[in-house]
């Protein structure tokens, strides 16, 4: 429960919210941090406004700036003018209330708070939340129509950097793709398996030469994580800070693709239900010709782009230290890996036989000790079993920190154990390919369009094995 206490920072809170809102006094009554947020933080807040339009008790949500952020990124002023653009057509949002800037620089945004779940695999598992299944994705298809209908102005758009003029539908692919090369790029990320993907997603691409599109307004970001679910249905869409033009199906990709399914792979439509309900509520209020082969397209991509993602929020922790980002840079390697073996026609899940067979074929916690020495992969093992007792004996009340620590030990005890195989792999990469570093196996695997026959195999067995490290085999 939050704190009732009035906490140190809210005179400062109370202060700049008088000024957006333009009241004779805010008074902050409580505030506590919110679930998720991966980027920005989130704060739930309870607070008694005298004078103004806004007159009265209320609940908000204020979201600002963290600490550090990734590039793409809007700011809190862009993605509230956005959100006001949704909710003005009629999308089904978060009230915005106002935006301003506190003492530090750092901008915020303030909408209404509104009851409801959006934490992505508990809103998958729990089916009491969202009411009836079909019907609740249904509403999602309309709901995506809509957004894809949101006109702005021309100086609204100028103003967010965008432009709706038709384009060719190849080029906003490769702006896409290269958006994806030029994060890596920043990084300074050396990541082998998804150069290739990006590559053979740019072969893929040129199905759609010559073919022209009008971008509409997208969401960018929309799946279960971002949907707020009350008990009867939809809440609301959340988080709009990445929304920009681009290809509406892309939003329709990226919501089906299976990284966003959670427990349920089976469910295609973000793991809440069937696709053909998506598709069939977006046809009530779209006309946007749903090209299948399009949005198979995209959902690959999502799983490129989230990949990459991922890679940023972990860079977030050499300048703010989370073991949420720390874990959340190693997805990476399970996204490459489904990125890949998608585009290459392999198997969707990591089986035992994909794996080299001397791959975790002993106990770390047997064979990591001699002398009395024991073995990091040793260490790992025994911590991650202590923690898996601490949580069995904590039962439901065990905290989301120690599960990511049980987490991170079991990934470090398979690294130990992978170390030499993932070198061996990469050496026989680079082998094949002639090149001397993984730099130059990268920026081969980038521009090289023609590639030996057995460059995919020996990736694919790369990716099976980092995939491995993250997750192990389910």
């Amino acid at each position: 429960m939050p704190d009732s206490r009035t906490p140190p920072q809210s005179e400062e809170m109370a202060a700049v919210l008088s000024h957006a809102l333009g009241a004779q006094r805010v008074t902050i009554l409580e505030y506590s941090r919110l679930e998720g947020g991966a980027i920005q933080s989130t704060l739930a807040l309870d607070a008694d406004v005298d004078g103004g339009l806004h007159a009265g008790r209320h609940q908000w949500v204020l979201r600002c700036d963290s600490a550090s952020t990734i590039g793409e990124s809007r700011s809190r002023h862009e993605e509230h003018a956005l959100l006001t653009a949704a909710w003005q057509a009629g999308v089904r949002v978060p009230r915005p209330i106002a935006i301003g800037t506190f003492d530090d620089g750092r901008e915020f945004s303030v909408v209404e708070r509104l009851d409801g779940m959006a934490l992505g695999p508990r809103v998958v598992r729990d089916t009491a939340l969202g009411g009836d299944r079909d019907k609740l994705v249904r509403e999602l298809g309309r709901q995506l129509g809509r957004i894809h209908a949101i006109e702005l102005s021309a100086g609204e758009a100028s103003s967010l950097g965008l432009s709706f003029d038709e384009r060719p539908l190849h080029t906003l692919i490769q702006e896409q793709l290269d958006s994806l090369c030029s994060a890596l790029d920043a990084l300074g990320a050396e990541r082998p398996v998804l150069e290739r993907g990006i590559r053979l997603m740019r072969r893929r691409s040129d199905r759609w030469s010559g073919r022209a599109l009008a971008p509409a307004l997208v969401h960018r970001d929309f799946r279960t994580g971002n949907l707020l679910l009350g008990t009867d249905g939809l809440e609301a869409v959340l988080d709009w800070e990445f929304a920009g033009c681009g290809d509406p199906l892309s939003d329709i990709g990226w919501f089906c693709a299976r990284c966003w399914r959670f427990s349920r792979p089976d469910l295609e439509a973000g793991g809440l239900g069937d696709r053909q309900a998506l598709y069939e509520g977006y046809a009530e209020v779209s006309s946007i010709e749903l090209d299948h082969e399009r949005i198979a397209f995209w959902e690959v991509f999502a799983h490129l782009r989230w990949a990459v993602i991922a890679l940023q929020q972990g860079a977030r922790h050499a300048t703010e230290p989370s073991l949420a980002l720390a874990l959340t840079g190693r997805i990476c390697e399970s996204l490459e890996r489904d990125a890949l073996a998608q585009l290459l026609g392999r198997p969707a899940h990591l089986k035992t036989n994909d794996l080299p067979r001397d791959l975790g074929a002993q106990s770390p916690t047997h064979a990591g000790v001699s002398s009395g020495h024991v073995a990091g992969s040793a260490l790992a093992e025994i911590l991650g079993q202590t923690l898996n007792d601490e949580i069995a004996n904590a039962g439901s009340g065990s905290s989301l920190t120690l599960r990511m620590s049980r987490n991170a030990a079991a990934i470090l005890g398979r690294e130990a154990q992978a170390l030499r195989l993932r070198e061996d792999q990469v050496n026989r990469l680079m082998t094949t390919t002639d090149t001397d570093s993984v730099a130059h196996l990268c920026g081969y695997l980038r521009e090289e369009a023609r590639t030996p026959p057995e460059l995919d195999d020996q990736l694919m067995q790369l990716a099976n094995i980092n995939a491995w490290v993250y997750q192990g085999v389910r």
